[in-house]
C-alpha cells in the first residue's frame, strides 16, 4: 500500500520483505530516503537503521521509522536519538502525515507527481522493452492455435468467468486457447485449476510489467536487455546482478506478470476460445497459486461494470440465495475481505438478493459482483423457496480444524519452532506440504468421525455440515493442484475422501446410529487405501535417505532413494535426490553423469517449482561443461526460491567465467 502511494507521489520505490534483504538492497544502489518498519523478520528495524547509519553511504540518508507496536514516547525518542531515525511515525497514520515527514527531510529534493502513464499499444509486436524470452513466447502462442479442439465458443455468448468455472467443474486438464483480434493467449489447466498463462502481447512481458508497476526505470530495463543479449542470461537474473532488484522482488514481479496476463481476459467482451486437452502445461518455475474461485472473484471485480452484470444476472431481486450443497465447490478459497465474508455468511437460504443488497455491507455494485462471482463458481445458487433463518452458531462450535492440527506430531507452535527449521521449510515447500498432509492423515485415522469433524455426538445435521465445510476449505484440492506434486495432490484427495465419509456417516440419522454401533465394538481406525500406505512408507524411506546423504553415506542414500522412487515414481523430489546421489557416487564417469542428468530433467518435469531439482541439474550440467544450460538451471532455482544462496553463488561464478572467456577470445582475436 505504501509502495503504491509513494509511487503515485513521484518516488521510485524499492520494497523488501525483511531486514537482511533491505540491507543488501541498500548496499547495491543509492537511495535518498528509507522508510522502515520496526517489526521486521530476520533483523528488526532498529538494527537495520543502525547498520545503515554506520556506513559511509548511509550516514547522510534520512531514515523514517514506523510502528504500530513500539510507539511510546520513550521508544520514539530512542529511535531518533539512539538509532539515528530522522522521524518516527505511529501506525495507524494518514498518508498525508508520512508525506509531510518526507517533505521535511527531503526539502527541495521532494519529487513532483509523475505524468500519466503512456498507454501500452494493443499491437502484440514492436515493444522495445520486450526481452527475447517474451518474443519467443509470443511466437509459440501464435503457432499454438489449432483447428482441432474438444470444445469451443465465443466470449460474446459466455464471459471468461463462466468458461473458466465450467472447465473447473469438469476437472479439465489441458490448454484453453484464446484469441481476440491480434491478441492470443494460452491458459494451461490441471484438474480444472489454471497453473500457467502464455501471451503474444509484448506489452505483458516482464520488463514492461516492472516498468509499469514502478519497480524498474526504462533506462535500467533497456540496460538489462543489452546485457541480456550479450550474456544470453534471463532478464531477471541480469537485473539482480545489476543491483536493480532483489531476488524476492523478481519473484514478486513474475507472480504479478502471470496474474496480469490472466486478469486481462476478464475485460474481453468478445473473442473466441477453444479447449485442447492434448496440450500440457510446460515445466514453469512460477505457477498461479490461486483457486479458480479466487481468480473469478478478482477478475469480476476488475472486468465487470453495472451494465455487464445486469446482462448476466438479469432481474434476480426476489430470488433467494442458498449455499451450494456440493462441498467441493462450497469449500473453495475465494480470498474474500471481511465485509464480503459477512455477506457470504448471510447467504444462508433465508434472504433474497434484494435483502442482501439492503444490508449495505458492500456498495450495490460490489454486492452484485460478489454474487455473480459466487454463482459462477457454484458456491451459491438461486432458488424461489426461502427457509427459516437459522440461529447463529456458537463460537465454540467452529473449532474442527484445530481438532485435527493438534494431533499432528510435527505441528509445533510457530512461536516455539526454531528459526533454522522455518528456513528449511521455506526452501522445500513441496516436501513440507507432503509431510504435513501425511501427519494430518495419520492423525485423522486415529480419530472417530465426531473427533475428526470436531462436533458433539448429538450435533444437528447443520452443525455437521458447517464443520465439514470448514475442514474441506482447509484441505481443498484447489490449494494443491497448481504447484504441488502428484503425491501431495493424492494426499489431499485422501483427506477429502475421509472427511466426506465422516460427513455422510453423521449427517443422516440412520447412518449415525449404525456408526455409533460400530464404535461400540471398537472399530475406530479408518482405512485410507493401499496407495496412501505406499506414500507413508516412501516418505519414511526418503527421509532416512536424506539423513544418510547428509552424513556422507552416498551409496546407502542412493539405495533408499531408489526404494522411495519404486514406491512413488511420480514424486519429483524423490527422483531428484536419486539422480543427485547417483551423480555424487560417480562424478567422473560421463555415462553416469548423463543418466543423472536425465533423471534430474525428469524431476524438473514432475516438480517444476522444486528448487533442489533445478539446483542439482545445474551442478551436473556444469560438471559436463554445459555452462549455458547450467546457468538456466540455476536461474530457475532462484525463481523457485529467491533465498537460494547456492543458486546466486553459482550464477556469480558462471558470470565471471563467461566474462573471462570473452576477454580471452577478444585478446586471441587481436
Amino acid at each position: 500500500m505504501l509502495g503504491d502511494a509513494l509511487r503515485g507521489a513521484g518516488f521510485n520505490v524499492t520494497m523488501e520483505r525483511d531486514g537482511e534483504s533491505a540491507l543488501k538492497a541498500f548496499e547495491q544502489r543509492p537511495f535518498d530516503v528509507v522508510v522502515l518498519d520496526v517489526l521486521l523478520p530476520l533483523l528488526n528495524g532498529y538494527e537495520v537503521a543502525r547498520r545503515i547509519k554506520s556506513t559511509p553511504a548511509g550516514a547522510q540518508v534520512p531514515v523514517l521509522m514506523i510502528s504500530g507496536i513500539y510507539k511510546s514516547r520513550l521508544q520514539a525518542q530512542e529511535a531518533v536519538e539512539r538509532h539515528g531515525a530522522a522521524a518516527f511515525v505511529e501506525k495507524p497514520f494518514k498518508l498525508g502525515a508520512l508525506f509531510e515527514k518526507l517533505r521535511d527531510v527531503l526539502k527541495d529534493r521532494y519529487p513532483s507527481p509523475p505524468p500519466p502513464p503512456t498507454p501500452v499499444p494493443e499491437s502484440p509486436r514492436g515493444d522495445p522493452l520486450a526481452d527475447p524470452r517474451a518474443r519467443a513466447e509470443a511466437a509459440q502462442v501464435d503457432s499454438a492455435l489449432a483447428p482441432a479442439a474438444a470444445a469451443r465458443g465465443d466470449f460474446s455468448e459466455a464471459p471468461f468467468a463462466e468458461v473458466l468455472a465450467s472447465l473447473h467443474r469438469q476437472g479439465a486438464t489441458g490448454a484453453l486457447l484464446l484469441r481476440r483480434d491480434k491478441v492470443k493467449k494460452i491458459i494451461f489447466l490441471r484438474q480444472g485449476v489454471p497453473v500457467s498463462v502464455k501471451s503474444n502481447r509484448l506489452g505483458e512481458c516482464l520488463g514492461r510489467v516492472m516498468v509499469r508497476e514502478g519497480m524498474l526505470s526504462e533506462a535500467d530495463c533497456g540496460a538489462s536487455l543489452e546485457r541480456m543479449k550479450a550474456s544470453g542470461r534471463q532478464q531477471g537474473t541480469v537485473l539482480i546482478e545489476m543491483g536493480v532488484i532483489s531476488p524476492h522482488n523478481l519473484r514478486y514481479a513474475l507472480d504479478l506478470q502471470l496474474r496480469l496476463k490472466l486478469m486481462d481476459v476478464f475485460s474481453w467482451f468478445s473473442g473466441e476460445w477453444q479447449f485442447n486437452p492434448a496440450l500440457q502445461a510446460p515445466p514453469d518455475t512460477v505457477r498461479l497459486e490461486l483457486s479458480p474461485a479466487a481468480i473469478i472473484h478478482e477478475g469480476v471485480r476488475r472486468g465487470f461494470d453495472e451494465a455487464r452484470l445486469r446482462a448476466r444476472l438479469g432481474d434476480v431481486s426476489d430470488r433467494v440465495v442458498w449455499p451450494t450443497e456440493d462441498p467441493l465447490f462450497a469449500g473453495q478459497d475465494m480470498g474474500l475481505g471481511e465485509e464480503e465474508l459477512q455477506l457470504l455468511a448471510k447467504m444462508d437460504g433465508s434472504r433474497t438478493v434484494a435483502d442482501l443488497r439492503a444490508l449495505a455491507l458492500l456498495p450495490p455494485l460490489d454486492t452484485d459482483r460478489l454474487l455473480y462471482a459466487l454463482l459462477a463458481s457454484q458456491m451459491v445458487e438461486l432458488r424461489t423457496e426461502r427457509r427459516e433463518r437459522p440461529a447463529e452458531p456458537e463460537a465454540a462450535e467452529v473449532s474442527s480444524v484445530e481438532a485435527v492440527t493438534q494431533e499432528i506430531p510435527q505441528g509445533a507452535d510457530d512461536d516455539e519452532e526454531p528459526l533454522e527449521l522455518k528456513d528449511e521449510v521455506v526452501e522445500d515447500e513441496d516436501g513440507a506440504q507432503r509431510e504435513r498432509l501425511l501427519g494430518t492423515l495419520a492423525a485423522m485415522r486415529r480419530m472417530d468421525f465426531f473427533e475428526l469433524l470436531g462436533v458433539r455426538s448429538d450435533a444437528p445435521p447443520d452443525e455437521v455440515r458447517r464443520a465439514h465445510r470448514e475442514l474441506v476449505r482447509e484441505y481443498h484440492l484447489d490449494k494443491f493442484v497448481g504447484s504441488s506434486s502428484a503425491e501431495v495432490q493424492k494426499l489431499a484427495a485422501a483427506i477429502q475422501e475421509l472427511l466426506g465419509k465422516a460427513r455422510d456417516a453423521l449427517v443422516d440419522a440412520a447412518a449415525r446410529a449404525e456408526y455409533r454401533s460400530q464404535l461400540g465394538s471398537g472399530g475406530v481406525r479408518h482405512e485410507v487405501g493401499e496407495a496412501v500406505g505406499r506414500m507413508l512408507q516412501a516418505e519414511s524411506t526418503f527421509r532416512r535417505g536424506q539423513q544418510l546423504l547428509a552424513a556422507g553415506d552416498v551409496a546407502g542414500a542412493r539405495v533408499l532413494f531408489e526404494e522411495a522412487v519404486q514406491l512413488q515414481p511420480e514424486e519429483g523430489e524423490f527422483v531428484a535426490y536419486l539422480g543427485w546421489a547417483r551423480f555424487q557416487q560417480s562424478p567422473d564417469v560421463a555415462e553416469e553423469a548423463q543418466i543423472s542428468r536425465a533423471a534430474l530433467e525428469r524431476a524438473v518435469a514432475l516438480s517444476p517449482t522444486l528448487e533442489k531439482a533445478h539446483l542439482f541439474l545445474g551442478y551436473v550440467l556444469k560438471a559436463l561443461g554445459r555452462a549455458e544450460e547450467a546457468t538456466r538451471a540455476f536461474e530457475r532455482a532462484l525463481e523457485c526460491n529467491p533465498s537460494s544462496g547456492d543458486a546466486l553463488k553459482e550464477l556469480s561464478i558462471l558470470s565471471w567465467a563467461h566474462r573471462l572467456q570473452k576477454g580471452k577470445d577478444k585478446r586471441g582475436g587481436l
